[in-house]
């Protein structure tokens, strides 16, 4: 009956040992959604709408406002010119200003143009421009939160910590299992 304890403790120790550090990789490799909110300039920024999502939209900022969904479901996007402008597509959008590809100027608050072709963003970037998934790029260039929480390293800290624990819970109970051992040895 001990034997079976320790056993089924221990496999449930190793599979938790497991699945930490598969998590911890997964962190480290930027897999999980890490960041929500990337200010472009004072009237536009990038936000995902909930945790689950995948895409960005675009947010305007008037003087007046906290600001209004603009378009949503970006695609692909990337910095260009040196971090001067942000380039993006929008494959299917609700609202007809926001279909097709855009740019908005990061110094310039009226330099911005959607429901571009590709045609057209070529012709003002050039034809080597290389997007990247957003997801991918709100995770490199955004903020992680507006409470100033970084999502990835609070997991990170709660995996390490539990990590860690378990392989020392996991020693210990070798330890005992030793122990027990012995003593039945002797008598």
């Amino acid at each position: 009956m001990k034997k079976q304890l320790c056993f089924i403790v221990m496999s449930i120790v190793f599979v938790y040992i497991y699945s930490s550090y598969s998590c911890i990789n997964e962190i480290k490799r930027k897999k999980y959604v890490q960041n929500i909110h990337e200010k472009i300039n004072n009237n536009f920024s990038l936000e995902r709408m909930t945790l689950k999502d995948e895409t960005l939209s675009v947010y305007e900022y008037t003087t007046n406002s906290t600001g209004y969904l603009l378009c949503e479901g970006i695609e692909k996007i990337t910095w260009t010119n040196n971090f001067k402008y942000i380039v993006g597509y929008i494959k299917l959008s609700k609202q007809g200003l926001c279909k097709g590809y855009f740019y908005i100027n990061s110094n310039d608050e009226k330099d911005y143009k959607f429901n571009l072709t590709k045609k057209e963003v070529e012709e003002k970037f050039g034809k080597d421009i290389k997007y990247q998934k957003s997801i991918d790029f709100i995770n490199i260039f955004g903020e992680n939160s507006f409470n100033g929480e970084n999502i990835s390293e609070i997991i990170s800290f709660y995996e390490l910590v539990t990590f860690f624990g378990s392989i020392l819970l996991y020693i210990l109970l070798n330890i005992l299992n030793s122990i027990m051992y012995i003593i039945k040895i002797k008598e």
